[in-house]
């Protein structure tokens, strides 16, 4: 089920809820949000659905694509999605339409994140190959990365990436070469975010959290109320 909070999560209300006993991705929907209204999601079923009005309600959507690994938006009006069947597609009016990104032979995408409209990475050929692009996925330049990561960001003075066994790796050269920094956890690390110029944040499994203040040079553990149940992913609206 799909939960909405307009009060600093004091209070949530259910705004959306499984369907066909199929479920969504781990139990939830893979969703992206444009602005405060307009979002998109898709199901492990392969359905698909976009909101106008913040999630209270949604409409079901026919697309040209069966379900979607991820979903993200760049802008107001921009977003990017890797389907199941490994395409990369690009909706320029908040979902309500994609299309598949021209992409050359052999490629298949596993995940794509984009900073900015122009500016994005993407994992491909089941998370073996990672690439960068400065043009809005018109062309895409490979980068190696350590061995385990599965998640990276761009920040203004750095970029970086996560992945297994707590590690970390922080790149001052746009990806050129890498360094390893100490997170204090063993745990898998599944997804990074930045939340400010400097400020970069972790999450993975054992309900871990942590923290660098100075663009994933320096970490510390953070401890959050609940349980120990794997974390996922991380997002700053």
């Amino acid at each position: 089920s799909m939960y909405l909070s307009k009060d600093n999560g004091q209070n949530w209300t259910q705004v959306f809820r499984a369907v066909d006993g199929g479920g969504y991705y781990n139990q939830m929907a893979v969703v992206g949000f444009g602005d405060a209204k307009g979002g998109f999601m898709t199901d492990s079923g392969g359905k698909s659905y976009a909101t106008k009005d913040g999630g209270m309600t949604w409409e079901a959507k026919s697309v040209g694509f069966n379900g979607a690994r991820t979903v993200q938006f760049s802008s107001k009006q921009v977003g990017w999605l890797v389907g199941n069947d490994g395409h990369l597609y690009k909706s320029t009016d908040l979902g309500q339409s994609w299309t598949a990104v021209p992409t050359a032979s052999g490629v298949s995408f596993s995940a794509a994140y984009f900073q900015t409209d122009t500016l994005g990475w993407s994992q491909r050929n089941s998370g073996a190959q990672f690439a960068y692009t400065k043009d809005g996925a018109k062309t895409w330049i490979e980068m190696a990365l350590p061995s385990g990561v599965v998640s990276m960001r761009f920040g203004e003075q750095s970029w970086v990436a996560v992945g297994n066994s707590g590690g970390a790796y922080v790149s001052t050269d746009s990806g050129a070469t890498w360094n390893a920094t100490y997170t204090g956890t063993g745990s898998a690390l599944n997804a990074v975010a930045f939340s400010d110029a400097k400020t970069v944040w972790a999450v993975g499994g054992e309900g871990t959290v942590i923290k660098s203040e100075d663009g994933g040079s320096k970490w510390a553990l953070v401890k959050l109320p609940g349980g120990s149940g794997a974390l996922r992913d991380i997002k700053f609206a």
